[in-house]
């Protein structure tokens, strides 16, 4: 099973994810999402609905780009995550670096 995590920033609803989401969830893969929002969102109910595991990170600033790079990579070593996919400019900033720190091999922007 491939482990799998899309850090995504600033969504509120987007259903071209939450179809490649759906398509994704099976038995060969185990989807990981981390959002960087303030609020809980329409797509954050989307996922708890459909048992994927939701990460958020607050990010209401710049300067809370540099702490979610430590969280994500935390989060990225204690779910052994293989491949990471980012959406947006701040979710890649800080995922793609978190990602590389984390020794993660594929990361997708």
């Amino acid at each position: 099973m491939v482990n799998i995590c899309y850090v995504i920033s600033g969504i509120s609803k987007s259903f071209s994810l939450e179809w490649n989401i759906k398509f994704l969830n099976h038995s060969a893969y185990r989807l990981h999402v981390i959002l960087m929002n303030n609020n809980d969102t329409e797509f954050e109910q989307f996922l708890r609905k459909n048992n994927i595991p939701v990460y958020r990170i607050p990010c209401g600033s710049k300067a809370d780009i540099i702490k979610a790079v430590f969280r994500i990579r935390r989060y990225l070593e204690r779910e052994k995550i293989q491949v990471v996919h980012c959406h947006l400019f701040e979710a890649s900033l800080a995922g793609l670096l978190a990602a590389r720190l984390a020794g993660v091999k594929k990361r997708i922007y």
